[in-house]
């Protein structure tokens, strides 16, 4: 009566449920808890909730968290060297939306990051890839896109020019969640990828620094082939549900980093507090181009990178164009597509631990 049954849902507002409505029976059956009410919405007399044991069992302090089913593990490059066996999978085991892709999924929402191995060396590889996990977010990069060396680029990352670590589409209000890049062609000399996990960094900042870079924004633009995006963001992005690490440092919702696409500062900042900005801003860099922070890690033909956007971020290494190709494919997921999968997914392992 109050959800509808095919569609799973309310029937309801929340301000009809009387104020002075009370619990009139309960009864407990075998796998459901069942709750007869006094006062109940006008009309929902005969009104009786049904609410299963598992749900009870599974419902955490704040049903309302996002994050809750996988907790982030951060990482530096030493931890990462000992992690890569482990988040690296097969293409075809992947693919077939079996116990790999539960695994990949799981170790995204951990880690930030896994790569694909044996990816059939073809443009249409990376769609495939993402799709399983949800629709691909379009944008004017078009739905997949590739990054390779051209003339007059539109972009510094179609350039063979050393490519600092960064986060994509930061001049967006909502940038993608997860990027995709795939492997296509790297027989040139240098052209290595570089990752850093921003919230590694961010839980090695001070009390202050953590402070300052969750309230001062910064202003991100791009203006350039008949396009026009503008938009602000604080270089950490803070929640009240936001978790902490095994070592019990604080974790940011999302960080946001990408000095290419950078606007200038107001001409309103706080002359006050700018200085104070800047320094904590350093102190971020600093963490962030740390060789304890980075992997340097130089992609293959058949591979394919899956990385969180709001966390990992990415860069390249400068390489030559005269003897060889670099080409890799790539495209976006936004964050709710990926949440909704990886609910999905931890909802499953539950399900075959419980039936274990």
């Amino acid at each position: 009566m109050c959800v509808d049954p095919h569609s799973g849902q309310k029937n309801f507002k929340t301000t009809d449920i009387p104020l002075n409505i009370e619990v009139g029976n309960i009864e407990l059956r075998e796998d459901s808890l069942h709750v007869k009410w006094i006062n109940d919405i006008p009309g929902f007399q005969s009104h009786r909730s049904i609410i299963p044991l598992k749900s009870l069992r599974a419902m955490p302090d704040d049903s309302w968290n996002p994050h809750q089913d996988t907790s982030p593990s951060t990482w530096d490059a030493r931890t990462m060297q000992q992690v890569m066996p482990n988040i690296r999978f097969d293409f075809t085991q992947y693919i077939s939306g079996s116990k790999t892709f539960h695994e990949a999924i799981r170790s995204i929402k951990r880690w930030g990051i896994v790569f694909l191995t044996g990816v059939p060396e073809c443009e249409e590889a990376v769609e495939k890839i993402a799709s399983l996990v949800g629709p691909l977010r379009n944008t004017f990069y078009g739905k997949t896109w590739d990054v390779v060396s051209v003339n007059q680029a539109k972009n510094v990352a179609y350039t063979n020019k050393y490519l600092g670590l960064h986060q994509d589409l930061l001049y967006m209000e909502n940038p993608p969640g997860l990027q995709l890049l795939h492997c296509l062609k790297n027989n040139c000399n240098g052209g290595e990828s570089l990752f850093c996990d921003a919230f590694k960094v961010a839980g090695q900042l001070s009390a202050s620094d953590y402070d300052i870079l969750s309230r001062e924004k910064i202003h991100y633009h791009y203006e350039k082939a008949g396009e026009s995006y503008q938009r602000s963001h604080p270089v950490l992005e803070v929640e009240p549900e936001d978790q902490k690490d095994k070592d019990g440092l604080q974790m940011p919702s999302a960080v946001n980093y990408s000095p290419p696409f950078q606007a200038p500062f107001a001409s309103n900042f706080h002359n006050s507090n700018f200085k104070d900005f800047v320094r904590s801003l350093g102190r971020f860099v600093q963490g962030v181009e740390s060789p304890k922070n980075v992997i340097k890690y130089k992609m293959v033909p058949g591979e394919c990178v899956i990385f969180n956007n709001r966390r990992i971020l990415h860069g390249r290494e400068s390489f030559e164009v005269q003897a060889g190709e670099r080409w890799l494919k790539g495209c976006y997921l936004d964050s709710d597509v990926f949440l909704s999968r990886s609910r999905l997914v931890h909802k499953t392992y539950s399900f075959l631990v419980e039936k274990r």
